[in-house]
């Protein structure tokens, strides 16, 4: 009796352990999609245009990329030129454009689906898109057919809280 009881105990244990070991790298994986898509979010100002050469100024102004929950929405200067939404699958990053306009610098077709490896380093937000859509995630390496950009966290000021003026003067003269 006594053995059994030990028997049924150790199976209980050793059951829910075993599923939970099993479920570990999707809950993992899932984990990180969440964590990364949270870093994501914000105004994202492109500066740098990464080439085999080396790496050079961003050659076009008032361009932005901006993450908000699952919508991303691509500006120039005032004006949207695409939006639609984002996930992040397989570690890469997932853009599915509803309302789209090209983008001087994107190779080959115009796309509403684009998949992009990509690499969050604090405020700095790095997209390689493949030509040939062959992508390993975090594999932002410049090549042939492969554009890569680094992105700058916009960093928004909040006002600071307006400073208590003194009481108006009465406008008669005393």
């Amino acid at each position: 009796m006594r053995s059994t009881i030990g028997l049924l105990v150790a199976a209980l244990v050793l059951t829910p352990t075993s599923w939970a070991v099993a479920q570990t790298p999707d809950v993992v994986t899932r984990v990180e999609s969440e964590l990364a898509q949270k870093r994501l979010q914000g105004v994202w100002i492109p500066q740098w245009l990464v080439t085999k050469p080396g790496v050079g100024a961003y050659p076009l102004s008032g361009r932005a990329l901006i993450f908000e929950r699952d919508t991303v929405i691509r500006t120039e200067g005032k004006r949207t030129v695409a939006s639609g939404t984002f996930s992040i699958e397989s570690g890469l990053l997932r853009l599915h454009f509803v309302d789209r306009q090209p983008w001087d610098l994107e190779h080959g077709p115009i796309r509403s689906k684009l998949n992009y490896s990509f690499k969050i380093d604090g405020d700095l937000l790095t997209l390689c898109l493949a030509a040939d859509d062959k992508l390993k995630p975090t594999d932002c390496a410049p090549g042939e057919g492969r554009q890569v950009v680094i992105y700058q966290r916009q960093q928004l000021t909040r006002p600071s809280a307006t400073p208590k003026t003194a009481e108006p003067k009465s406008a008669t003269p005393e």
